[in-house]
């Protein structure tokens, strides 16, 4: 957004705000047969991908040069930047999941805590 706002491209409307205040962007997945399969993969994989996202929310100066490396942007320290997920908050997955079944992309909701493994 930065980038786009600094060569002249303008907001028309906050369309993310329709969805909700704060939404999960994007997220892993497996499939069940497998996650049983390889129990310890999967626990070892969620905690990489945390401990990740909390090095990378608390280590800006690195995780940009990393950024900058893979995304072919510039970055600036004052550039705003969306926190990479540290949990899975149920709420924010509820509300991608109301939004495609109101406007037809699902057929109907379904409770997030479908997809989504127990807390730990």
């Amino acid at each position: 957004m930065s980038y786009a706002l600094e060569k002249d491209c303008r907001v028309l409307a906050p369309t993310h705000d329709a969805i909700a205040k704060t939404f999960l962007v994007g997220a892993w997945f497996r499939h069940e047969a497998w996650a049983q399969a390889h129990p310890d993969l999967v626990n070892r994989f969620r905690a990489v991908m945390r401990e990740t996202a909390r090095w990378a929310n608390t280590h800006h100066d690195e995780s940009s040069k990393i950024l900058e490396k893979y995304m072919k942007l510039t970055t600036a320290p004052e550039m705003r930047r969306v926190p990479f997920a540290e949990t899975v908050d149920r709420a924010q997955v509820q509300a991608l999941i109301d939004m495609a079944a109101k406007y037809g992309a699902l057929k109907s909701a379904f409770p997030a805590a479908d997809l989504l493994l127990p807390d730990r």
